[in-house]
């Protein structure tokens, strides 16, 4: 198999002769590399069939930490890895997943003040975000204490739940169609030669149910305007509230996650975390 020659695999056996090297690699070093491979390999291990070979919970976890490490994208990860995007958006997730049934009775829901500021000095500069013209980073502390909150939760890649979420709404082109109309030809070649096309606006939980939709919108309008003259827009959202256990604190609101190109008419809608 070319994933067998050409694979980042091969790399690690000559990292093995340069300890700091492998840690700068895999963000651990292979001690605790192969302890953590040996918790997780029965849960990500898959069988072998007539069409294929299986891949291997040692190729899994690399790629996992990698990606992990880096935060490089599937499509990146495809030469080092020589797996498919496809593959690696089904074994990233299924990988994390794993390694938090793994650890996080041992290590997720207590962690010191000494271990958490250790745990930064390793993965910060991993996860650190340049500010731009158009937004400010997240800092790496308020990264770090989301991902350790999220693990602690028990939420998984594939069901988070957070009640002051309502879910994500975004717009898809469901109908795409060229108009072949006679009448003022001249006039209307110019237009008529152009694909018109319908909108879906959905609402989604975590669980990808459909809450509502809106079908009918102008494929050449602006997503936001599309919503603000929807039903949609009109639903009463919840007022803001305090979180649980947190009397002295600032009402959180309810929020829609949606992207940039709903803009951010209210506080009612939130982009997520640019990466």
């Amino acid at each position: 198999m070319k994933r067998n020659v050409y694979s980042h695999v091969n790399l690690l056996g000559e990292l093995k002769l340069v300890p700091k090297d492998w840690h700068n690699y895999l963000r651990m070093n292979e001690e605790t590399y192969l302890q953590l491979l040996s918790l997780v390999a029965p849960l990500i291990k898959k069988k072998d069939t007539v069409m294929r070979m299986a891949i291997s919970p040692h190729v899994r976890l690399t790629a996992t930490l990698r990606y992990l490490a880096t935060g490089r994208t599937y499509e990146d990860l495809k030469f080092t890895t020589v797996i498919s995007p496809q593959a690696l958006s089904t074994i990233i997730p299924e990988t994390c997943d794993a390694i938090y049934k793994a650890l996080h009775k041992e290590y997720y829901y207590r962690m010191s003040v000494s271990s958490f500021d250790e745990l930064l000095v390793l993965v910060g500069p991993s996860v650190a975000r340049e500010n731009t013209n158009w937004r400010r980073s997240v800092p790496e502390v308020e990264r770090l204490s989301v991902a350790l909150r999220y693990l602690s939760m028990g939420m998984t890649m594939h069901g988070i739940s957070h009640e002051y979420c309502l879910g994500v709404r975004t717009a898809q082109v469901i109908i795409e169609s060229t108009c072949t109309c006679s009448v003022l030809w001249d006039v209307l070649v110019p237009l008529c030669m152009r694909p018109f096309s319908f909108l879906l606006m959905a609402w989604v939980d975590s669980n990808y149910r459909f809450l509502f939709v809106d079908i009918g919108g102008c494929g050449t309008s602006v997503d936001s305007t599309i919503f603000n003259y929807s039903t949609m827009n009109t639903l009463g959202i919840p007022q803001a509230r305090l979180l649980p256990n947190d009397d002295n604190g600032q009402p959180v609101p309810f929020v829609l996650v949606a992207d940039e190109a709903f803009g951010l008419p209210s506080e009612s809608s939130n982009t997520p975390l640019q990466t």
